[in-house]
């Protein structure tokens, strides 16, 4: 793809970047700077600062504190980004022709409240946001805190006569481009606005390094067993007690089959004790956290992978990331699966939150011979090669978008970041004032 110039992106998460642990936003934040920049564009990634400073791998870190909260079964720990300064020091450092912000959040409002204004009194970079997030049903409350988040407004500190747009209105209106990783993520934020356009462009997985072939861990294949497994945080909304109780029904007539789960969480101890209560704990093993470069030895390590979700899922790229490895799998039929995993052999979607059905679709791939299981996952592999590879599908299309982003703001600002001058930075205009005040007490102080 040929370019006039170098395209910059600046990507921001709010949440942490850290090199270790598997997460949905993050990981495809890791992902899609590797992609962009092997298709020649040069990326700089922001997150949350983090305790662990060594585990950090984003590019530059913004926020001293962070939010939790829990919503639709899920707690989520975001960065509250609320220094401007710091955070326009930033974008005037890189310079950047677009920032693409993931999700809604307090850094993706100070990021576009910060940055420098054109001659049309638009931001300088293009701002594309990436949606992930997923509800089946828009509660009461959640439509609440939107209406709220949408109005919410204050005075400007230099014109207090004069109040800021709303904080939902900043995060709407400023974006230029918005990408939702699944239709039905497109379909709920557009009933939240309805106006708002979206790109669906999915989830991007890397076929190169989630093969088939390669190691695998020591519990695979023992005593000629039929290996099931979970990956994935252990909360309400994942639905891991459904797959131990329909593990458990499975169990009642056979004794050849063996259930994985990995990952932690706030249920972790609830469903040992769960295990423990049906006398199921030398047939499930609990793995604990799997690091992410150990990911595609853990898919390998499986013949069905299983993901019981009762809630909605913005794409849910765990089942990707199986099917890559050549895995058939079993998932509930849930807004974000089922429009792409809906239809194909390799697929069985049961009824979300109904042990009995997901005992009966993971029984169908059970009985199969281990060949036509591995003539399914060949064509699970085929299909996302096909249509959610990274290099060969998906980044090609976010420089796309990216690319439209950019000529369209240079086309109402042509001078762009041209005609703003970078600022001195906070630390060294610190460091020049106490040099200054030395400098004073020096002369006048005799010190």
């Amino acid at each position: 793809m040929s370019r006039d110039r170098e395209l910059r992106v600046m990507i921001a998460s709010s949440y942490p970047l850290r090199e270790s642990d598997p997460a949905g936003v993050p990981d495809y934040v890791k992902q899609e700077k590797k992609a962009l920049e092997d298709k020649g564009v040069r990326v700089l990634t922001v997150g949350p600062r983090i305790k662990d400073g060594e585990n950090n791998v984003a590019d530059e870190t913004l926020g001293s504190f962070s939010l939790s909260f829990r919503n639709t079964g899920t707690r989520h720990t975001n960065a509250l980004t609320m220094g401007k300064r710091e955070v326009r020091e930033v974008l005037e450092r890189f310079r950047p022709d677009v920032v693409n912000p993931h999700n809604l959040s307090f850094m993706s409002h100070t990021l576009m409240t910060a940055a420098p204004r054109g001659v049309d009194g638009e931001s300088v970079p293009a701002f594309v946001t990436t949606y992930h997030a997923q509800m089946e049903v828009l509660g009461r409350r959640e439509k609440t805190m939107i209406a709220i988040g949408q109005r919410l407004r204050r005075p400007e500190l230099r014109r207090m006569l004069r109040l800021t747009p709303g904080f939902g209105q900043t995060l709407f209106d400023t974006p230029i481009r918005n990408i939702a990783v699944s239709e039905s993520t497109a379909r709920m934020w557009k009933e939240i606005k309805p106006d708002l356009s979206l790109a669906v462009i999915p989830n991007g997985i890397d076929t190169e390094l989630l093969v088939p072939d390669g190691d695998t861990f020591d519990w695979y294949k023992k005593d000629g067993k039929t290996t099931i497994l979970f990956a994935g945080r252990h909360e309400e909304r994942k639905g891991i007690p459904d797959l131990i109780e329909a593990f458990h029904l499975l169990q009642k007539n056979r004794d050849n089959l063996q259930l994985v789960v990995a990952g932690k969480g706030e249920m972790t101890e609830e469903l040992q004790m769960m295990v423990r209560r049906y006398g199921l704990s030398r047939s499930i093993i609990f793995t604990g956290m799997i690091p992410t470069v150990d990911m595609p030895k853990l898919y390998r390590s499986t013949d069905i992978f299983v993901a019981p979700s009762r809630l909605g899922e913005g794409f849910l790229r765990t089942i990707a990331e199986a099917m890559s490895t050549g895995k058939p799998i079993v998932s509930t039929d849930i807004a974000g699966v089922r429009d792409w995993a809906k239809g194909h052999d390799f697929t069985r979607l049961a009824e979300p939150a109904n042990p009995e059905d997901l005992a009966k679709n993971m029984n169908e791939l059970v009985v199969m011979s281990r060949d036509n299981r591995k003539k399914l996952g060949e064509d699970a592999r085929a299909h996302i090669v096909d249509h959610f590879d990274w290099n060969g599908v998906i980044a090609g299309k976010l420089v796309d978008v990216f690319e439209s982003a950019t000529r369209e703001r240079r086309d109402e600002d042509p001078l762009g970041w041209l005609k703003v001058k970078q600022k001195t930075p906070m630390d060294v205009r610190m460091r020049r004032a106490r040099e200054r005040w030395g400098n004073v007490r020096r002369r006048f102080l005799g010190e």
